[in-house]
């Protein structure tokens, strides 16, 4: 049980023209509360956005900014793939034992039985000791319009016995039309957890949902 819990989240994010300069680079860090082992609110500690050849401060002003409505894309989350409830609808090949970061994991292939942008297919690594997911490296089943290629890269980190994310990298080839072209960059850090917390939920209510 690990109560109500918190960690931080930074995220890196690049966006590059089709001659490969640097269109658009932003860095946020955030804290993440968890209430419930579920429910994520986060509260964004600072913001920096690349312009003029320098980093500028847009901490206050994104603070200060109203929150915007959720995305209609469905957030992705690795532990989906093989839960009870959802592993029915994948198929898992078993490719072989092999060491990563010096522990020794099982490579596990995994293909949705339908193709569809928001299932993916690619590799999962578990640990033999316990079996959790430690690693995994996918692409969608079917690239999502005007994406020509995407892959999703998932690292873990154990802390107090428990699995949590450690780092997750996402990169994508884009081209919308006339509009853009180019490549789609983005690296998420997790750390500094901190868990038996205890968050009102009146003023767990007031935070912006965690994405």
């Amino acid at each position: 049980n690990l109560g109500d819990y918190k960690y931080k989240q930074f995220i890196h994010f690049v966006k590059m023209d089709g001659d490969g300069e640097i269109d658009e680079q932003s860095k946020r860090e955030f804290i993440i509360y968890v209430k419930s082992d579920s429910i994520r609110k986060r509260q964004l500690i600072s913001a920096l956005d690349y312009e003029d050849g320098g980093w500028k401060d847009i901490t206050e002003k994104k603070k200060s900014s109203k929150v915007k409505s959720e995305s209609r894309s469905k957030s992705f989350r690795l532990s989906e793939m093989v839960s009870p409830e959802n592993r029915l609808f994948y198929e898992f090949e078993i490719v072989g034992e092999k060491f990563v970061d010096t522990l020794n994991t099982i490579q596990l292939k995994v293909n949705p039985i339908e193709e569809d942008e928001d299932r993916f297919k690619g590799d999962l690594w578990f640990n033999l000791k316990d079996y959790n997911l430690i690693k995994a490296e996918l692409i969608p089943s079917d690239m999502p319009t005007f994406v020509d290629e995407m892959s999703m890269f998932f690292k873990m980190q154990k802390i107090d016995s428990i699995w949590f994310p450690k780092k997750i990298n996402f990169q994508a080839d884009v081209s919308v039309l006339f509009f853009f072209s180019g490549k789609i960059h983005s690296e998420i850090l997790f750390s500094d957890f901190e868990f038996n917390q205890h968050f009102e939920q009146k003023w767990f209510d007031s935070l912006e949902n965690a994405k």
